[in-house]
């Protein structure tokens, strides 16, 4: 990211909202996240990658963004794992309504299914016989 871009974010209008937490965060630093904040959704790995601030001190930053009245950021959605799970956070500025995880009923669901589906099938004599409904 270049210098010219790096100062297109006019932190003097969002200024208001930045009072309380402004003295915690390095301004430099503020202000990348901002301008990465501003042009989309972003996860807090790709935020560290982009900055080359640590991990912890990212999510130290969208904590008291997130935290701030009104928000600075907030959870726009979720990257999924390989499982289909909802494990990190993607974060977009604004002071939007964070998105919720998925409903961890998904999990019992599929196991039930699978329970159904064994119950259904089943060993005799060394021969899967299928039971038909």
């Amino acid at each position: 990211m270049g210098k010219e871009e790096l100062f297109e974010v006019n932190l003097e209008e969002h200024l208001p909202k930045v009072r309380r937490i402004q003295r915690r965060l390095n301004p430099r630093s503020f202000r990348i996240m901002l301008h990465l904040l501003m042009k989309g959704d972003h996860s807090a790995q790709e935020l560290a990658e982009e900055t080359g601030l640590s991990i912890h001190t990212i999510r130290a930053y969208i904590k008291e963004m997130v935290s701030a009245t009104p928000k600075l950021a907030f959870i726009f959605g979720w990257d999924r794992d390989t499982m289909g799970r909802d494990c990190n956070p993607r974060y977009r500025f604004g002071d939007g309504v964070d998105m919720p995880r998925r409903s961890r009923e998904g999990g019992r669901e599929r196991r039930a299914a699978r329970t159904i589906a064994a119950t259904k099938n089943f060993r005799m004599n060394g021969r899967v016989i299928r039971v038909e409904d």
